[in-house]
């Protein structure tokens, strides 16, 4: 049981400590390569797809947000994709007047994320893809700061960076963790972005090569940005990160629907490993370290949770196990707590970490779950951000 204990601890310490500060010393040491910036009178076409379900509350914003963005219009096209929305997204589109380099295709059947994108690439005549959601507003440089890494021939996928933003009229410690996890989030891509074995894209911002798009599976809910991005690599090309290529979008206000959207993000994920498996075997090298690192192992978290607790069960005649399996049992006791008072009141932040942390495992497992059991679910349903 001491050697369970310790594989366990050890594995998560791995994946949330020691391969961020491995990623940082090969970052490091890798020199940068000089980036040329691309002609600025003829940047390259630009397809900028967004696939929307249900989007209504933020569709015009979207609109208005796409007609902002410092991009020559010659070069750039915007393609609204409505799957088979029922709340009046492709209405407003279709009613809002729309310039003559953005247009709508309005799928009448919901057929799910996957299809869409499939349909809208195949409508797409730019030689770089732009994807995108409906909520997520593009900084008016973004587009430029997006393309810019493709200068280089050696660049197949670029990752722009995501901001959460809290809302200003109810600030709350459920926000702030989630930002800080996606600060955290970041920080790795960034890195990752560096050695240019960046798999895992925003689903708010990243672009690939048109030619390196391959058709997305339509039969079962997909991680599309998991699986565009890794096909990046799988075809031999960098995923490289823009930093200053910024989205941003309202985080969700309470715990409880960032977990909600974590379960199906869970779902989607391990689908798409049944494309991925590939890029797991020994010979991938660097990108295979890159999945096992940041991938299986922080979803096996759950399982090694639950290992870890078994252990110091096991163990707890022994004090220094007696200490560890206190804070477990105080840990989840504080997630449980947080669980019931959130509706009632604002977290403080020692309530609202262990609730996140316990939470988003227990999203993962059940994002697992539902990938086993709903073998055929393909469509999504709009959730906060």
């Amino acid at each position: 049981m001491e050697i369970v204990f310790w594989c366990a601890a050890g594995a998560m310490a791995y994946t949330y400590a020691v391969y961020p500060a491995l990623l940082f010393v090969l970052a490091w040491l890798q020199p940068r390569a000089p980036v040329e910036d691309p002609a600025p009178e003829l940047p390259p076409s630009v397809s900028l797809l967004v696939a929307a379900y249900n989007e209504a509350p933020v569709i015009l914003r979207k609109l208005r947000n796409c007609e902002l963005l410092d991009y020559p219009a010659a070069q750039l096209e915007i393609i609204f994709g409505s799957d088979g929305s029922d709340d009046g997204t492709a209405d407003i589109l279709q009613s809002a007047g729309l310039p003559a380099h953005m247009r709508i295709i309005s799928f009448a059947e919901r057929r799910g994320k996957p299809a869409v994108l499939n349909d809208l690439v195949l409508a797409a005549r730019g030689a770089l893809l732009v994807f995108s959601d409906a909520n997520s507003m593009f900084d008016a440089n973004a587009l430029r700061e997006l393309v810019r890494p493709f200068a280089s021939a050696a660049v197949g996928g670029v990752c722009g960076a995501l901001r959460l933003e809290r809302p200003k009229t109810e600030p709350s410690a459920a926000v702030a963790n989630e930002s800080l996890y996606w600060r955290y989030e970041t920080f790795i891509k960034s890195l990752e972005g560096r050695l240019g074995i960046l798999a895992a894209a925003n689903g708010a911002i990243y672009a690939i090569r048109r030619e390196l798009y391959c058709a997305l599976p339509v039969q079962r809910l997909t991680s599309d940005d998991l699986l565009i991005g890794a096909r990046v690599l799988q075809q031999d090309r960098r995923m490289v990160f823009a930093p200053q290529a910024i989205a941003r979008e309202a985080a969700n206000s309470t715990i409880r629907e960032e977990l909600r959207r974590r379960v199906r993000v869970g779902e989607a994920g391990f689908n798409a490993m049944a494309d991925l498996w590939p890029l797991l075997l020994p010979h991938r090298g660097s990108v295979a370290w890159m999945l096992w690192s940041h991938k299986v192992l922080r979803w096996a978290v759950p399982v090694l949770l639950m290992l870890l607790l078994a252990a110091s069960s096991a163990l707890w005649r022994q004090a220094f196990y007696q200490a560890v399996l206190a804070l477990q049992i105080a840990a989840y006791l504080a997630a449980l707590a947080g669980y019931a008072l959130e509706p009632y009141m604002r977290l403080p932040g020692w309530l609202t970490f262990p609730y996140f942390f316990a939470g988003s495992n227990l999203a993962t497992l059940l994002g697992f779950w539902r990938s086993v059991r709903r073998s055929g679910n393909r469509a999504w349903a709009r959730a906060g951000r």
